[in-house]
Order: structure tokens, then sequence, then C-alpha cells
């Protein structure tokens, strides 16, 4: 049970029933593990980050809670279970896994779509696990929920583009603007000018009128 234990197998337990020095010292060490075990599960169970730990062979020894959060699966479903049936309707995440085994953990950060329908992107990252010896018992995938990362910067990229937007249209409105208002000095010069011919007066009021209407336009 010692030797499980110091390689990380802290389920194990000392059955020993005897009331004297030795089963005082089963009882101490029962104690420990059980402390050791509940110290462990509480710091998987307290990360923010989701962690899957797969045996050589494929089967899942551990899913912590973000992990199950992350994926939408209970806890219970997963572990024990080889990971191409306990993921089956997650084939992308499935190959990620399958491609981080065959390379023995040593794959780069990498980006995935959990689905098309509904996008959900993780970011993944894996190492293998090590025993006390620095023997390689597995592989462990640290994974993180990306969406809302991405809905941020879809959202800051098409605030970028309405800025520029923006700019492109003050711009434009300048420029239209200038021209504008001479031509407004101009229908004023020309108001005068006819003075008494009604008919010109009118061809001008309309052309003024006009300006206006160009005005309000880009002003809008």
């Amino acid at each position: 049970a010692s030797l499980k234990i110091a390689e990380g197998d802290f389920s194990q337990r000392g059955g020993f029933t005897a009331t004297n020095e030795l089963g005082a010292l089963a009882h101490a060490f029962n104690e420990m593990a059980k402390r050791l075990q509940t110290h462990n599960e509480y710091i998987l169970e307290s990360m923010s980050n989701g962690l899957l730990v797969v045996d050589w062979r494929g089967t899942v020894t551990s899913f912590n809670r973000a992990a199950s959060l992350i994926l939408e699966i209970p806890q219970g479903e997963i572990l024990g279970r080889h990971y191409l049936e306990a993921f089956e309707h997650y084939a992308v995440f499935s190959e990620a896994i399958r491609t981080r085994l065959a390379q023995r953990g040593q794959g780069e950060d990498a980006e995935i779509n959990l689905s098309e329908e509904s996008p959900k992107f993780l970011r993944l990252r894996s190492a293998p696990l090590l025993g006390a010896d620095g023997q390689e018992l597995g592989l462990e995938i640290l994974f993180s929920d990306e969406t809302q990362v991405r809905k941020l910067q879809a959202q800051i990229k098409a605030s970028e583009k309405m800025a520029t937007i923006g700019e492109l249209a003050a711009g434009i409105a300048h420029e239209i603007r200038n021209p504008l208002g001479a031509m407004k000095g101009f229908t004023e010069i020309l108001s005068k000018k006819v003075g008494h011919q009604p008919e010109a007066k009118e061809m001008v009021s309309d052309i003024a009128g006009e300006i206006e209407i160009l005005n309000k336009i880009v002003t809008n």
C-alpha cells in the first residue's frame, strides 16, 4: 500500500485489524492515506481548468469538476472508461486525445471547436503524467473554455470595423460639406443678383433647397 501511494495511488488502505501497535500504525497509515487522497481531490476539484488524465491504454483515470462542467458530462460517466467511448459525442476532442497519446503527450498547445452547430472553443495543452520515479504513467490534458474569449474578440473586431467606418463616414461628410458650403454661398449671391426676375429667383431657390436636403443627408 505504501508503494502504491508513493506512485500516486491514494486510494490504497492497509487492511489490518490488530489492536496492538501494528493495528495503531495501520490506522494511522489509513488516516494519512485518506487525508492525502482528500487533499489531492480538493486540489483537482478546485482547479478552474479542466483536467483529464488517461493511461497509455486510453482509460480515463482522472476527470475533475471543471472538466465535467466544460464538457457538460457527469464525472461518474467518464472515470474508468476508454476515452473513445467516454467522448463519443465529441469526435474532435477524441481525435485530439488520440494524437497526443500517439505523441506520448508531446503535442503543442492547440485550439479545437467541439461543435460547428453550437461553437465551443477549447484551448488544450498536454504532458506526460510522471510517477515518483519519473516513470510515465499516462497522459494529462489541461483545457479551458475559450468560447467567451472568442466572442469578446469578435465583438472587439466588429467595434474596430465600426470605428473605421465611422472615421471614413466623417471624412466623406467633411469632404462633401465643403463644396456644399460653397454652393450655398453662391446661391445666396445669385439670389441677390437676379433681383426681381421671378423665374431665375425660383430656380436659385430650388438649388438652395436641394443643397439643404443634401446637407441633412450628410448630417444624418
